[in-house]
């Protein structure tokens, strides 16, 4: 598991790269100083989980696909993380598209998942979907 203080130093062009949720992203903190990473493709979100003590913060994910065709009711995912366990997500705006959005509550917008004490603030989504699932929900609970 990655821990500490990550922070990004200037924008990412990912190039069209494809990026899979990485099980690595835990306890640390990831500090995107307000740059942007933007287009790219996701198959199961940003990062893995984020845990008690863990932040994604000041960051845009900005044109990126997430494609949704994985999630399942074993495989629950959204843009910015799986899970989050007591983790903070705040000062984050999403602005993309979703894809292949499966039928069923198995997609979170931001988390599929939140813990106890987990934390949203200041969190912007801009997306569009190509309708093919009935529904996608937002499953992240709000605590101040």
């Amino acid at each position: 598991d990655i821990a500490g203080y990550t922070v990004l130093l200037a924008d990412i062009d990912a190039q069209g790269a494809t990026l899979a949720a990485s099980d690595i992203w835990r306890g640390g903190i990831l500090d995107g100083l307000g740059h942007t990473v933007y287009n790219f493709t996701m198959t199961g979100g940003f990062v893995c989980a984020i845990n008690g003590g863990g932040a994604i913060k000041n960051l845009q994910l900005v044109n990126f696909t997430q494609d949704c065709s994985s999630a399942s009711s074993s495989n629950k995912f959204g843009v910015v993380c799986r899970e989050n366990n007591g983790g903070t997500i705040e000062n984050v705006l999403l602005k993309g598209s979703l894809v292949n959005v499966p039928a069923g509550d198995h997609y979170g917008l931001i988390s599929s998942t939140a813990g106890n004490n987990s934390v949203m603030r200041n969190v912007f989504a801009e997306l569009t979907s190509d309708g093919t699932g009935n529904h996608y929900t937002v499953r992240t609970r709000l605590i101040h």
